[in-house]
């Protein structure tokens, strides 16, 4: 009998855009316009009470593409709940499901 272990999805939210590293450094609670191409860092999308919304490991690609990987996250959920906020930035938002750990 095999053991029950959990599988835990893994979900992209890719942030595209001249605009990407702007929108995203004013939606995250990171400093996002401190990252270099190739690296990340713990981010999280928060509520007005500070409360955490979306918990994000964030890369930075290059100068015009972000991805956001969401453990266990709905990257078409959030990328729903940001588009609001993209008005006119030059910015999609583009959600991605790879696979599974």
């Amino acid at each position: 009998m095999k053991p029950n272990i959990p599988v835990l999805s893994i979900e992209l939210l890719g942030i595209v855009g001249t605009d990407a590293v702007a929108f995203a450094n004013a939606q995250f609670s990171s400093d996002v316009r401190t990252l270099q191409d190739g690296q990340w860092q713990w981010s999280a999308w928060l509520d007005v009470r500070g409360r955490v919304r979306a918990l994000m490991r964030l890369a930075r690609v290059d100068s015009e593409h972000l991805q956001a990987l969401l453990c266990g996250g709905h990257a078409t959920l959030l990328a729903d709940a940001l588009r609001p906020y993209v008005m006119r930035a030059k910015v999609t938002l583009q959600a991605h499901s790879p696979g599974f750990l």
